[in-house]
């Protein structure tokens, strides 16, 4: 089933729906709606990183999920790829987080989008951080 964008919800709403395990319903056709609860999956990945390790994981298998009803949107591939990088660090899976964040900041570089890019470096040095 496609994810859930109804009105009145806002993506952040959807989001953390998601994560709780919500199922993936009936998905708005606008691809800026899509993009925004992907992006909102990011951030919950992103607020949870350090104090709630788990629910890194499960925003990232959110996105993953979402994305995979979504796969013509390089946008949210991009976010789901970075998700994924960010839940392999925090499980110690670094080669795994280093993979998919070179495979974020290739889609963001692909949309043109470098300011995306640069930022899926920064979990980039911390995970080589962590190998070396």
């Amino acid at each position: 089933m496609p994810a859930v964008v109804s009105p009145g919800r806002s993506p952040a709403e959807i989001a953390r729906a998601l994560i709780d395990g919500g199922p993936l319903g009936d998905a708005s056709r606008d691809g800026a709606a899509r993009r925004a609860v992907a992006w909102a999956l990011k951030d919950a990945c992103y607020a949870a990183w350090s104090s709630e390790p788990p629910r890194t994981v499960k925003a990232a298998e959110a996105l993953r999920r979402f994305c995979d009803e979504q796969t013509s949107d390089a946008e949210v591939q991009a976010l789901a790829d970075w998700t994924a990088g960010i839940a392999a660090i925090t499980r110690g899976c670094l080669d795994e987080a280093l993979h998919n964040l070179e495979r974020a900041h290739a889609g963001f570089l692909r949309l043109h989008q470098a300011d995306h890019a640069a930022a899926t470096q920064v979990p980039t040095i911390m995970a080589l951080s962590l190998l070396g």
